[in-house]
């Protein structure tokens, strides 16, 4: 009985591998206009962070639309779909026997398929 128990807990506490997995996932970005501004999903992205940092964090669950706009360019957009993790993979491989698949219900079971984008501003004509 006390070994059954410490089976069953062990695979309780191995399943799930993707919740404690970070919830986001670094992005780069980068741009042929030195001032293009950059949104994402809409949301406008600080200059300051992408000049210093050259990265942005995004929710790695989450498809992910960039834009870039300049004047005097036209807009450009690029997506970035999801994947399923390599912590994804093992939460099915290795423990579907503990809670059901627990750990794919976390944004650590997915991945972003890219993480460098660049984007090319073409001017307008």
């Amino acid at each position: 009985m006390k070994k059954m128990l410490t089976i069953i807990l062990t695979a309780v506490i191995l399943n799930g591998c993707s919740a404690f997995a970070p919830q986001t996932q670094s992005i780069t970005v980068v741009t042929n206009v030195p001032r293009a501004r950059i949104f994402v999903n809409g949301q406008v992205v600080d200059p300051t962070t992408l000049s210093r940092h050259g990265t942005i964090e995004v929710r790695r669950n989450q498809n992910v639309s960039i834009m870039a706009t300049a004047e005097g360019h036209k807009p450009a957009i690029e997506h970035i779909d999801t994947k399923l993790s390599q912590l994804g993979w093992l939460d099915i491989v290795f423990f579907p026997l503990a809670i059901p698949l627990i750990g794919l219900a976390f944004p650590g079971s997915r991945s972003l398929r890219r993480n460098n984008i660049a984007i090319e501003l073409v001017p307008l004509d």
